[in-house]
């Protein structure tokens, strides 16, 4: 097996590791990453990971066109971390967006990382709470931060 390959895979197993512990810490009902890399069908930005509490939906087939388009990630594109604890009153005019909701699952509250590597958005982190509004601690803000901090160079 080449060294790429061998190196791919470890990446792969800390990139787990880093998204299982945050899955974990946080409680969520949802954890993904999402890379720049094109998917099947051509579109950017993919969901290539992902956690799920017993019971959710995969988003990982998601129907979308452009998810960049959507208001949460054209703001992580644009270098900010998205904190929402109730997403049912964020974006009131952008239908989009609530039939996204409600295509996760009912998603109440989320927290949305951007992954840079040289002024490059290479991935995003989200970590979804689905059914009711939620406040996040500043510990778990902090936790999707330094889990993207740790993927980044991974996925680069």
């Amino acid at each position: 097996m080449s060294g790429g390959h061998i190196l791919a895979r470890v990446n792969q197993t800390e990139i787990r590791d880093v998204l299982d512990s945050l899955f974990t810490m946080t409680r969520a009902s949802r954890v993904t990453l999402r890379r720049d890399v094109p998917d099947a069908r051509g579109r950017g930005f993919p969901v290539t990971d992902e956690l799920l509490a017993p019971g959710l939906e995969s988003i990982k087939d998601e129907e979308y066109t452009d998810i960049m388009a959507s208001p949460v990630a054209a703001e992580a594109a644009g270098g900010k971390q998205v904190t929402q604890k109730d997403s049912a009153s964020c974006y009131p005019d952008d239908p989009e967006f609530h039939a996204m909701r409600a295509e996760y699952g009912g998603l109440g509250a989320q927290v949305v990382t951007p992954l840079f590597v040289d002024a490059r958005l290479v991935g995003i982190v989200s970590v979804h709470h689905v059914g009711s509004p939620r406040d996040w601690t500043p510990d778990e803000i902090a936790a999707c931060s330094r889990a993207a901090e740790r993927i980044a160079p991974l996925i680069a």
